[in-house]
Protein backbone atom coordinates (compact mmCIF):
# COMPACT_ATOMS: atom_id res chain seq x y z
CA UNK A 1 0.00 0.00 0.00
CA UNK A 2 1.44 3.34 -1.03
CA UNK A 3 1.70 6.43 1.10
CA UNK A 4 -1.07 8.14 -0.87
CA UNK A 5 -3.41 5.17 -0.34
CA UNK A 6 -2.68 5.27 3.41
CA UNK A 7 -3.54 8.98 3.52
CA UNK A 8 -6.75 8.39 1.57
CA UNK A 9 -7.72 5.57 3.95
CA UNK A 10 -7.20 7.86 6.95
CA UNK A 11 -9.31 10.54 5.28
CA UNK A 12 -12.12 8.02 4.85
CA UNK A 13 -12.00 7.19 8.57
CA UNK A 14 -12.12 10.87 9.51
CA UNK A 15 -15.39 12.70 10.04
CA UNK A 16 -14.11 15.30 7.61
CA UNK A 17 -14.10 18.29 9.95
CA UNK A 18 -10.34 18.36 10.30
CA UNK A 19 -8.59 16.61 13.13
CA UNK A 20 -6.86 18.23 16.05
CA UNK A 21 -3.35 17.91 14.68
CA UNK A 22 -1.67 20.03 17.34
CA UNK A 23 -3.12 18.24 20.35
CA UNK A 24 -2.92 14.92 18.57
CA UNK A 25 0.84 15.29 18.26
CA UNK A 26 1.16 16.74 21.76
CA UNK A 27 -0.81 13.80 23.15
CA UNK A 28 1.29 11.30 21.22
CA UNK A 29 4.49 12.92 22.52
CA UNK A 30 3.03 12.91 26.03
CA UNK A 31 2.30 9.23 25.60
CA UNK A 32 5.87 8.47 24.63
CA UNK A 33 7.15 10.38 27.68
CA UNK A 34 4.66 8.59 29.96
CA UNK A 35 5.79 5.24 28.59
CA UNK A 36 9.42 6.16 29.28
CA UNK A 37 8.50 7.47 32.74
CA UNK A 38 6.59 4.26 33.44
CA UNK A 39 9.58 2.16 32.44
CA UNK A 40 11.88 4.24 34.64
CA UNK A 41 9.45 3.92 37.57
CA UNK A 42 9.30 0.16 37.07
CA UNK A 43 13.09 0.03 37.12
CA UNK A 44 13.18 2.07 40.35
CA UNK A 45 14.61 5.37 39.07
CA UNK A 46 12.70 7.76 41.26
CA UNK A 47 13.61 10.24 43.96
CA UNK A 48 10.79 9.03 46.20
CA UNK A 49 11.67 5.37 45.59
CA UNK A 50 15.31 5.96 46.54
CA UNK A 51 14.27 8.03 49.57
CA UNK A 52 11.98 5.26 50.83
CA UNK A 53 14.58 2.53 50.34
CA UNK A 54 17.33 4.49 52.12
CA UNK A 55 14.99 5.10 55.08
CA UNK A 56 14.13 1.42 55.49
CA UNK A 57 10.69 1.55 53.86
CA UNK A 58 11.43 -0.84 51.00
CA UNK A 59 8.00 -2.50 51.38
CA UNK A 60 6.32 0.82 50.61
CA UNK A 61 8.79 1.46 47.77
CA UNK A 62 7.83 -1.83 46.11
CA UNK A 63 4.23 -0.60 45.85
CA UNK A 64 5.46 2.35 43.77
CA UNK A 65 5.71 0.07 40.74
CA UNK A 66 1.93 0.45 40.48
CA UNK A 67 2.53 4.07 39.46
CA UNK A 68 4.97 2.86 36.82
CA UNK A 69 2.42 0.45 35.42
CA UNK A 70 -0.19 3.23 35.34
CA UNK A 71 2.18 5.58 33.52
CA UNK A 72 3.00 2.88 30.99
CA UNK A 73 -0.66 1.99 30.30
CA UNK A 74 -1.86 5.61 30.21
CA UNK A 75 1.07 6.45 27.92
CA UNK A 76 -0.09 3.80 25.48
CA UNK A 77 -3.64 5.22 25.64
CA UNK A 78 -2.20 8.70 24.99
CA UNK A 79 -0.43 7.56 21.83
CA UNK A 80 -3.59 5.88 20.53
CA UNK A 81 -5.78 8.83 21.60
CA UNK A 82 -3.45 11.32 19.92
CA UNK A 83 -3.63 9.38 16.68
CA UNK A 84 -7.43 9.29 17.04
CA UNK A 85 -7.55 13.07 17.46
CA UNK A 86 -5.53 13.51 14.30
CA UNK A 87 -7.99 11.41 12.31
CA UNK A 88 -10.94 13.10 14.06
CA UNK A 89 -12.49 10.19 15.94
CA UNK A 90 -15.11 10.61 18.67
CA UNK A 91 -13.63 7.92 20.94
CA UNK A 92 -10.32 9.79 20.90
CA UNK A 93 -11.94 12.87 22.46
CA UNK A 94 -12.92 11.01 25.63
CA UNK A 95 -9.66 9.11 25.80
CA UNK A 96 -7.72 12.36 25.38
CA UNK A 97 -9.69 14.11 28.10
CA UNK A 98 -8.88 11.25 30.48
CA UNK A 99 -5.19 11.22 29.56
CA UNK A 100 -4.87 15.01 29.93
CA UNK A 101 -6.56 14.88 33.34
CA UNK A 102 -4.20 12.10 34.44
CA UNK A 103 -1.25 14.12 33.13
CA UNK A 104 -2.32 17.17 35.16
CA UNK A 105 -2.58 15.09 38.34
CA UNK A 106 0.81 13.47 37.66
CA UNK A 107 2.41 16.87 36.98
CA UNK A 108 1.02 18.33 40.20
CA UNK A 109 2.46 15.33 42.07
CA UNK A 110 5.83 15.98 40.41
CA UNK A 111 5.64 19.69 41.34
CA UNK A 112 5.04 18.76 45.00
CA UNK A 113 7.86 16.17 44.97
CA UNK A 114 10.26 18.66 43.37
CA UNK A 115 9.44 21.32 45.94
CA UNK A 116 10.02 18.82 48.76
CA UNK A 117 13.34 17.82 47.22
CA UNK A 118 14.37 21.45 46.78
CA UNK A 119 13.49 22.09 50.43
CA UNK A 120 16.08 19.48 51.42
CA UNK A 121 18.67 20.35 48.76
CA UNK A 122 18.08 23.76 47.10
CA UNK A 123 20.89 23.23 44.57
CA UNK A 124 19.43 19.99 43.16
CA UNK A 125 19.33 20.73 39.42
CA UNK A 126 17.27 17.59 38.66
CA UNK A 127 14.48 18.79 40.92
CA UNK A 128 14.57 22.25 39.34
CA UNK A 129 14.29 20.70 35.87
CA UNK A 130 11.43 18.40 36.92
CA UNK A 131 9.67 21.35 38.55
CA UNK A 132 9.75 23.54 35.43
CA UNK A 133 8.90 20.72 33.03
CA UNK A 134 5.97 19.76 35.27
CA UNK A 135 4.72 23.35 35.35
CA UNK A 136 4.87 23.54 31.54
CA UNK A 137 3.16 20.15 31.16
CA UNK A 138 0.41 21.26 33.55
CA UNK A 139 -0.21 24.46 31.56
CA UNK A 140 -0.25 22.61 28.20
CA UNK A 141 -2.58 19.93 29.59
CA UNK A 142 -5.01 22.50 31.02
CA UNK A 143 -4.99 24.32 27.68
CA UNK A 144 -5.64 20.98 25.97
CA UNK A 145 -8.60 20.24 28.23
CA UNK A 146 -10.02 23.69 27.47
CA UNK A 147 -9.46 23.28 23.74
CA UNK A 148 -11.05 19.83 23.61
CA UNK A 149 -13.92 21.06 25.75
CA UNK A 150 -14.56 23.93 23.35
CA UNK A 151 -14.34 21.65 20.28
CA UNK A 152 -16.55 18.85 21.62
CA UNK A 153 -19.14 19.56 18.91
CA UNK A 154 -16.58 18.49 16.30
CA UNK A 155 -16.38 14.97 17.75
CA UNK A 156 -20.03 14.38 18.70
Amino acid sequence: MSKEENIEELKLKSKGKGGSWLYGFILMATGVFLIILGMLDLLGYSYVYNFLVTNGLSDVAIMMSIGGIMNFVVGMFAVVGGFGLIIDQEWAWGMSMLVLTYTIVLSIKNIIESNLSLGVNPSDTNSVAVLWVSVIVTIVSIAGLAYLGLTKHKYA
